[in-house]
């Protein structure tokens, strides 16, 4: 789990006229790194690694499928070690959220929006969820911070 924890990216995608909210699970790394990529795909056997300008290739899955399939599973039962983990659990509800057909497109775009102000580069690094993952990791992982 620690490449993922390093390089994988969990997104929300919404679009603007509230018509759709989907998940996407991405690696981005340089043209250079391809093999990488590609053996990834290969042993998930869902996905695609395609280029990214001229420098970055990514490997990318959208489809719900294998989403529930196979990156829900892999993240839940390997849980990742860094903050991340909060990113994959907003990712996840959002997945679960919209697989179950008990949100309107209309509640479920309101609620992933909310959802996803908390993630990645938006992540407040004070916030009580935070502070709450430290303490389970530290705890996990016998760590004293001073």
């Amino acid at each position: 789990m620690g490449f993922s924890d390093a390089e994988a990216n969990f997104y929300i995608k919404e679009q603007k006229d509230k018509s759709f909210v989907g998940v996407r699970f991405k690696i981005n790394l340089h043209k250079d790194d391809i093999g990488a990529l590609n053996y990834i795909h290969d042993n998930l056997g869902v996905g695609r690694v395609k280029a990214m300008g001229d420098d970055t290739v990514t490997f990318e899955i959208t489809d719900m499928g294998e989403i529930g399939d196979v990156i829900i599973p892999i993240f839940t039962e390997n849980p990742l070690l860094t903050i991340k983990s909060i990113n994959f659990s907003k990712f996840k509800r959002v997945y679960e959220m919209k697989k179950s057909g008990q949100h309107s497109i209309e509640e479920l775009y309101a609620l992933s929006v909310d959802i996803k102000e908390g993630m990645n580069s938006q992540l407040d690094l004070n916030s009580q969820e935070v502070k709450a993952w430290e303490a389970t990791y530290n705890q996990n992982n016998k760590i004293t911070l001073y």
